[in-house]
């Protein structure tokens, strides 16, 4: 099934400045999901200037980018969330200037929570994985985001 790209959460210019996803922001990673087999999919090149050890992205970029796949598959669920709880196992190194791809899914959903998993990959090879809670948030008028009640 061909992926779908998917329009911006709402937020507007708050959004816009996001570091992983945020078109406006000149030192964000600009990652774009999109909707894909029931899960929320993105391409990522990490460039050189992302290493950590030699020729390798830095373990703090892949949890990002982790963080990242968890909300936008609460998001294309229709759960505009922050994360709230994240467990990480970064199982190989991630190298730098190969596309890798980071896609996240829901494995429950509520009203207010939804309980989620991602990966990134190399090919068929599991770099790292994560799962997580996220929780439903609020865009105020300024554009903050806090939790919902």
């Amino acid at each position: 099934m061909p992926g779908q790209e998917a329009e911006r959460p709402p937020g507007d210019a708050a959004r816009a400045m996001c570091f992983v996803c945020g078109p406006a922001n000149p030192y964000g990673l600009h990652v774009e999901f999109v909707q894909k087999d029931g899960a929320s999919e993105a391409t990522f090149t990490p460039p050189a200037h992302l290493q950590g050890w030699p020729g390798v992205l830095h373990g703090g970029i892949v949890i990002t980018l982790l963080d990242e796949a968890l909300a936008y598959a609460a998001w294309h669920a229709g759960l505009q969330g922050m994360t709230a709880r994240l467990e990480v196992r970064l199982r190989r190194p991630a190298p730098l200037e190969t596309p890798l791809v980071v896609r996240g899914w829901l494995e429950h959903r509520s009203a207010r929570a939804a309980r989620a998993r991602a990966e990134l990959l190399q090919g068929d090879t599991v770099l790292a994985e994560a799962s997580g809670v996220v929780y439903r948030a609020r865009i105020s008028q300024d554009g903050r985001a806090t939790l919902a009640d």
